[in-house]
């Protein structure tokens, strides 16, 4: 499903995986870790991959964390479940 896919794991996410060149510490010098080739490293069982993954979906829980707080301090659910669709 994955191995010619060159898009990030999620659109607009800011995560060392999705959006490097954000990150001080990262070195890659493309736009992005691709699908593709996080789908190779798994596969190849390159650490990277793992990581790569790890660190996309801590980023992922602290924006939902983040949302969460976020919609509790000004009683916004309707806005919550707007941003973040099933």
């Amino acid at each position: 499903k994955h191995a010619r896919d060159d898009r990030p794991i999620e659109e607009g996410c800011d995560c060392p995986a999705c959006d490097p060149a954000s990150h001080a510490w990262a070195t890659y010098q493309g736009r992005h870790f691709s699908r593709a080739y996080i789908r190779h490293l798994i596969i190849s069982n390159e650490m990277l991959g793992p990581i790569l993954v790890t660190l996309h979906n801590l980023r992922y829980f602290q924006r939902l964390m983040t949302d969460l707080r976020l919609a509790i301090t000004e009683d916004d659910w309707e806005g919550f479940k707007r941003k973040r669709p099933r």
